[in-house]
């Protein structure tokens, strides 16, 4: 991985490594800048087979859950398919054992329209 530095307009100087994800060569695949200051994970860009932007992911105000550090806003942007979603995360709970997960409990339940 080689890191490219950038200064945004913010004045935030972040690093940015493109892992490589067996594309072809000249496909970044997917991108993760993290910020220089305190190596938090700031953006995530991952590209389609033809190098366009599928998917961006920004993770913002990060805060204390706990004894870890996690974003509390998170931007999801499509923009082949022009939409995006914010995600606000209220509380973290980790390693969960007592009562465990199940699986219904990953099942989105859509309501029923009039």
């Amino acid at each position: 991985m080689r890191p490219e530095a950038s200064l945004h307009g913010s004045g935030i100087r972040t690093e940015h490594y493109a892992p490589r994800t067996g594309e072809p060569e000249g496909n970044p695949g997917t991108r993760v800048t993290f910020s220089r200051d305190n190596l938090q994970p700031y953006q995530q860009d991952i590209y389609d087979k033809e190098g366009n932007l599928e998917t961006q992911v920004i993770y913002t105000e990060y805060k204390n859950f706990g004894a870890s550090l996690y974003p509390s806003r998170i931007i999801i942007k499509r923009p082949l398919e022009e939409y995006q979603i914010i995600l606000t995360v209220g509380s973290v709970k980790e390693n969960q054992k007592d009562p465990p997960l199940t699986d219904d409990q990953f099942v989105v339940k859509i309501p029923r329209g009039p």
